[in-house]
């Protein structure tokens, strides 16, 4: 009966993953529909193919900058799901990795402590689980950070071989070409790593310490104890160089398995450059990303009610609190392997709220294993101060969770189930249909839609710039991109420059410079607003004798109030 109801909660926490999982592309805004093209124009051609892995392939302002697509896999992944499936089956499949992921995660933890504590804690920091719905190739590395460490926790306890060590490096393989989150791979490796390294330091440390006691004491009068204690020395050194021998040979098997995996690293289209990316991405980055930014600068513009940024304080509170709990009494029983990833993730989420998710995950297995204050010991020896710390710490955490959840549900409910929001292919296809020729200024939030659907079908079309930072350089989102937006001097001087025939505007840019921009544009004689809808707005040039019958057809007029 006991087994029945965990089995139940355990498919209710599964499923609950999947709900807030599945929410409707809106592909505006969202990344996918690039990585459709991107896989598009990898079975197009090698020209197309060298160009998407390479170049700024999709704009014409800056054609030849160089791009490393570390991603690329995952667009030819997207675009064979979405060949079969339709976006439906991009939505599934989202839902269906986002849940194995969290699966493996949750077989550790519920592993390394008690279930039910395993549970508490999963509910607890779900808001954060599942912060970012949407299709992405992030995804993978959701699923395969959960898969490495769900295989090394069960090696080390001795539930697999090590066979299944050596199927890790073929994993990094893949995952290298998938995204650049396969640095959280080595992550967990290193965290094995250094758990595994410890204690076989800590063994030579101290066989050093009692070889030289030994030394120093006096040497035995007599024959027979002389003997006995010959004999005793000869088990006592046996038995220490037979555990010294078994910790050797698993650090020797993890560190093969590393530099196995480092190699396989290297397996992509960019060599040692794309395999040390993860290191230098955000240096080419000219366009601030909320995603990637800190919770203090988040807050600083106005955003500290968000009630996800008190949940992620609790959760790291809680593990910080734990680890020191259970370090008091012995701190030999923290578990590195399980704790070293979900401390390093949290000074990384702390730092870029991207990072949300991974340390999340983490979490699950560290606070389930410090909480359990078994530090991985199977002595269920419990901390006398856990109760009156930890408890009140996680009542805190499942209730701000709860409220987070139910405050939301009613948001996202609409949005819940597989493929796209209703029309959001209106405005691309309104494009189409009308044949609107380029140049096409553009925003930085709507280029990803752009390019799928002005490149695929047929039809291509460039854009002006899309939401991929690191391909375009920093002089251009500062010098060129935002001052045009500004300042109305600097935006004539760019349409004297490319002479746009057409404005493709995101009606939810919420930035100042973009509002702004759409200001003027509402205003300007020059440009005639011809659709407009929920999610986007196009212009017109008036001066433009090919655009005369579109104008007169359709006629809009746009107000601020409509923005």
């Amino acid at each position: 009966m006991k087994a029945t109801i965990k089995w139940i909660a355990y498919l209710g926490l599964l499923a609950w993953v999947a709900v807030l999982l599945a929410q409707k592309i809106d592909l505006t805004t969202a990344d996918v529909g690039r990585h459709i093209a991107n896989g598009s124009m990898i079975f197009r051609s090698a020209a197309d193919r060298d160009g998407v892995l390479g170049t700024n392939f999709y704009s014409y302002t800056t054609p030849n900058q160089p791009f490393i697509n570390h991603h690329w896999l995952s667009g030819v992944v997207f675009y064979l799901i979405w060949k079969s499936f339709g976006f439906a089956g991009l939505s599934a499949w989202n839902v269906l990795f986002g849940v194995m992921a969290f699966g493996f995660f949750f077989d550790v933890a519920r592993r390394a402590g008690k279930f039910w504590l395993a549970a508490a804690i999963s509910f607890a920091v779900m808001p954060l689980i599942t912060a970012r719905s949407e299709v992405r190739p992030e995804t993978f590395t959701y699923f395969l950070t959960g898969l490495f460490l769900w295989i090394l926790w069960m090696y080390r306890a001795g539930t697999i071989g090590r066979r299944w060590l050596y199927g890790l490096p073929p994993l990094m393989l893949v995952w290298v070409n998938l995204h650049i989150g396969f640095v959280f791979g080595f992550l967990v490796l290193g965290a094995f790593l250094l758990e595994a390294w410890v204690p076989l330091v800590w063994s030579r440390v101290r066989r050093h310490r009692k070889e030289r006691n030994s030394s120093s004491k006096a040497k035995p009068s007599g024959k027979e104890p002389r003997r006995s204690a010959a004999i005793a020395g000869r088990v006592t050194e046996g038995r220490q160089e037979a555990l010294h021998t078994g910790q050797t040979d698993g650090w020797r098997q993890l560190v093969t398995v590393s530099v196995l995996c480092a190699v396989a690293g290297l397996v992509n289209p960019f060599f040692i450059q794309g395999f040390l990316y993860p290191l230098f991405i955000l240096e080419k980055y000219g366009y601030t990303i909320a995603e990637n930014q800190s919770i203090p600068f988040l807050e600083r513009l106005g955003l500290g009610g968000n009630q996800i940024f008190l949940l992620f304080r609790l959760t790291a509170g809680a593990l910080i609190v734990s680890c020191i709990l259970v370090a008091i009494r012995n701190v030999r029983k923290l578990d590195i392997a399980l704790l070293a990833p979900a401390l390093v993730s949290s000074v990384m989420a702390y730092f870029a709220i991207r990072n949300f998710i991974t340390f999340a995950l983490f979490a699950v297995p560290a606070l389930t294993d410090t909480v359990s204050g078994t530090g991985g010991s199977s002595s269920g020896k419990r901390i006398s101060m856990r109760n009156s710390i930890l408890i009140p710490l996680a009542v805190a955490a499942v209730a701000a969770a709860s409220w987070q959840q139910y405050d939301e549900f009613p948001q996202i409910r609409p949005t819940i189930g597989l493929g796209l929001l209703p029309g959001v292919d209106a405005s691309a296809d309104f494009f189409k249909q009308n044949h609107i020729a380029g140049p096409i200024f553009n925003d930085y939030d709507i280029g990803g839609y752009l390019i799928y659907k002005l490149s695929m079908e047929g039809q291509h079309q460039v854009v002006f710039v899309d939401n991929r930072p690191e391909a375009y350089t920093l002089e251009f989102f500062q010098d060129v991109y935002i001052p045009a937006q500004r300042d109305e001097l600097r935006w004539h001087q760019l349409d004297s420059r490319y002479l746009f025939n057409a404005i493709f505007f995101s009606r939810r840019d919420n930035t100042s410079w973009g509002r702004a921009f759409l200001d003027s544009r509402a205003k300007d004689s020059a440009w005639a607003p011809v659709f407009a809808d929920s999610y986007n707005i196009i212009f017109l040039r008036r001066d433009n004798l090919g655009n005369a019958d579109i104008i007169q057809k359709h006629p809009l007029e746009v107000r601020m109030a409509d923005q």
